[in-house]
């Protein structure tokens, strides 16, 4: 029997793409439990995510479902950075040796599927093409506001005040 990590946590996650939620959390996950996790991952057009804790900066995490076949992505928060596995179509029991050897950290465990450097160059891009519009909006929103205060734009500062009476007491 193989060690087992004490570290080891396994996050079921599955719902819509923009909120999906965790359903399941186990803690230093037995062969069966993981076995059983994939064969109750829905798939289809939804998340349905399985991930394998072993640190704080390293997991790895696997999409699918027995039907649609199974793919993996693992990362690491040092110069390694993120892989994934080239095919989609991984079967259940590939992916549970995978997830087994990965939580104990067997050494070959990198040699059970072929794995591909996912590409960060168009992400990166992406995110420093909504950050400079983020910002560009927020500089115009800023002109804006100092535009119309300085005309006085809605703020009433056209000074237009009735004049004031004084009431006197008339006898």
């Amino acid at each position: 029997m193989a060690r087992q990590s004490r570290r080891a946590v396994l996050e079921v996650w599955v719902g819509d793409k923009h909120s999906p939620a965790r359903i399941n959390c186990l803690e230093s996950p037995s062969d069966e439990e993981i076995e059983e996790q994939l064969k109750v991952s829905p798939g289809g057009d939804q998340v349905s995510s399985i991930e394998v804790h072993i640190s704080k900066t390293h997991h790895i995490a696997v999409g699918g479902s027995t039907h649609e076949g199974f793919y993996a992505r693992y990362r690491e928060f040092s110069r390694a950075g993120e892989w994934q596995t080239p095919r989609e179509d991984l079967s259940l029991q590939a992916t549970v040796e995978l997830l087994k050897s990965y939580r104990d950290q067997t050494p070959t465990w990198k040699q059970l599927v072929e794995w591909q450097r996912r590409p960060v160059g168009e992400p990166l891009k992406h995110q420093r093409c909504e950050h400079e519009l983020r910002e560009g909006a927020l500089w115009l929103t800023k002109g804006t506001a100092f535009v119309a205060g300085l005309f006085g734009i809605g703020s009433g500062s056209g000074r237009r005040t009735k004049p004031k009476t004084r009431k006197f007491d008339q006898r």
